[in-house]
């Protein structure tokens, strides 16, 4: 995106299902351009950073560079999880590496 942030939705948690945990993992730091930092929060709707806040994936890539939440969140109806990117010195559309994996994990209500 050509602007500092971008909001994309990353999961739908069904009707029938209750989130258990989060984990964010980055394989290839996020860097090109100006960009000096991206952090990532991951949330829902209206609460952008319930579940993990400003994990950075500018960091160097180690087996303890990672971010994970325990939760028991059960909504009732079908909720967007979204992931929201925040760059800092430029805009996201500067960037020309980066990779990162979320792994989520549910259970079938009823």
């Amino acid at each position: 995106a050509a602007a500092l942030t971008s909001t994309v939705t990353v999961r739908t948690l069904a009707a029938n299902r209750t989130l258990f945990s989060i984990l964010v993992k980055h394989s290839e730091a996020f860097s090109g351009g100006a960009v000096s930092s991206v952090a990532l929060d991951i949330g829902i709707v209206g609460d952008a950073d319930r579940f993990i806040t400003s994990f950075s994936v500018s960091q160097a890539v180690s087996a303890t560079a990672q971010d994970s939440i325990l939760t028991i969140y059960y909504p009732g109806v079908a909720t967007a999880i979204t992931v929201t990117a925040t760059a800092i010195g430029a805009n996201l559309s500067a960037l020309t590496a980066g990779s990162v994996d979320l792994y989520f994990l549910e259970s079938i209500v009823g």
